[in-house]
Formats: C-alpha cells, sequence, structure tokens
C-alpha cells in the first residue's frame, strides 16, 4: 500500500496542468479547490466497481426469529456502510456448515413472498442502500442464531484536510494524479490536455482489468449453492470517470 498525502496529489495533478509551479509553495486557495475536488473524484470512483479493489467481510451473529438487521457506523453491524453486497452466507455453527446465500433478492422479490414470517433458515437477502445505516432483509426468519458472512465494497474515505494521506495499491497513485488533474481543468478554466487525458484512461483501464468481478450468478434461484462467480473478460462496456 502507498501512503500519500493529498497535498502532494494535489500539487502534481494542478501541475501536469500548468497552473502550479513545481517550484512554488501550493496557495490556500488552489489547495482548497484541489480538496473539494479530489473528494469528488473519490466519490465518483466510490460507485464504480472496477475501481474498488478490497472486498470487506463482516460477521455478525444473528438473533432467532430477526430478519431484519442494520448496517453502518451505528448500525447492528458496525461498520462503514456498503455501497453493495456482493457475496454472504450463513453458518450453523454447531455443525460448521455454511449455506450460501443469494444477495441479489430484489425489494420486489421480497414483497412478492406470501409467507414472511415462517422461521428456516434463510436463502436470499436484500439489501437497501444509500442510507447510514443500511438495511439488510431476510427472506425468511433466522430458525438458529447462524452466523452472517457478508463480503460487500466499501467507499473510499474521503479527506478533510489536505494533510490528510490516501493509502491505497501500486497503480492508484498514477492514476488519482492524472484523473484529478483532467478533473481540475474545469474549476481552473484550462483546456484539458489530451496527453494527460490518455494517460489518465489508459491507467484507469489497467487498474479495471485487475479489479472488475462480475457480481455471481444464480442457475436456479431456488438453489443458493449453484452461485457461479466469473471474472470478466469485455473491457469495451466497462464504465469509467469519463462517462459517469
Amino acid at each position: 500500500m502507498i501512503f500519500t498525502a493529498a497535498s502532494e496529489l494535489i500539487q502534481a495533478s494542478l501541475e501536469m496542468i500548468g497552473v502550479q509551479d513545481p517550484a512554488e509553495v501550493m496557495e490556500a486557495g488552489p489547495a482548497a479547490t484541489g480538496l473539494r475536488t479530489l473528494n469528488l473524484l473519490l466519490d465518483a470512483l466510490s460507485i464504480d466497481r472496477g475501481k474498488i479493489y478490497i472486498r470487506t467481510e463482516n460477521i455478525k451473529v444473528l438473533t432467532i426469529g430477526t430478519e431484519k438487521y442494520t448496517i453502518g457506523a451505528a448500525g447492528d453491524i458496525p461498520t462503514v456502510t456498503p455501497i453493495t453486497i456482493e457475496q454472504a452466507y450463513l453458518r450453523e455453527t454447531t455443525l460448521s456448515i455454511d449455506y450460501p446465500l443469494r444477495v441479489t433478492m430484489t425489494q420486489a422479490e421480497r414483497n412478492a413472498l406470501p409467507l414472511k414470517n415462517i422461521q428456516t433458515i434463510p436463502e436470499n437477502l436484500y439489501f437497501t442502500g444509500g442510507t447510514d445505516p443500511g438495511t439488510i432483509y431476510f427472506d425468511y426468519l433466522p430458525d438458529k442464531a447462524y452466523e452472517l458472512h457478508l463480503f460487500s465494497v466499501k467507499p473510499f474515505t474521503k479527506l478533510t484536510a489536505i494533510t490528510d494521506a490516501l493509502s491505497v495499491p501500486d497503480g492508484y497513485e498514477a492514476f488519482i494524479t492524472a484523473a484529478l488533474g483532467v478533473w481540475l481543468c474545469l474549476p481552473f478554466s484550462v483546456p484539458i490536455p489530451q496527453t494527460l487525458a490518455a494517460i489518465a484512461k489508459q491507467i484507469e483501464n489497467m487498474i479495471d482489468s485487475k479489479n472488475l468481478e462480475l457480481p455471481p450468478t444464480w442457475e436456479d434461484k431456488s438453489q443458493p449453492g449453484t452461485m457461479n462467480w466469473s471474472r470478466s473478460s469485455d473491457s469495451g462496456n466497462r464504465r469509467n470517470i469519463y462517462t459517469l
């Protein structure tokens, strides 16, 4: 992992578009604009699955008969509210048996369940994001105190000061610096250098190829154990920060 101060990223980006002289100390005005724009960029990257480089596991022991749990800073599952939940399973701890959960259940599917108060092992999970905390619903009421294992992607942490450090893997420092340079052209009223845009896009494609993984597909919704994970081989339809 690379730890880079926001001030270093902003200064390097401003130098790339000719706004900052490498020999001069960055002034407060450009620094504030740079930090605000950097946070906007990180916010956009947080909803682009190709930029998420880690899946976080959270574990929660379920309460028998309870179908709903909140997840967030002050939730039943205390953590950063996920962007999305990508995988999950229930563990029957007495027998050490794991039961996969389908995590793509929709509100319509849940509403269509004729019997929502049956106590049995849940098979499907519905997650409502976009709020803090988010909420997880099961299709059935847990009949045992199963151990829930959630694997989710979380947003990039926003920076509150230019002295804050961003911790990212190899390749991200170069990408964020170039992409931030492109984004800073608008507030500083300078033309986007096409070479810089091309560099940002090239590095972005490499990061996407390394990170992007398709959500699970299910051969039969009634059989959670048939989930099939596959890695994307089609880069032609991928979104990028220039097509948001």
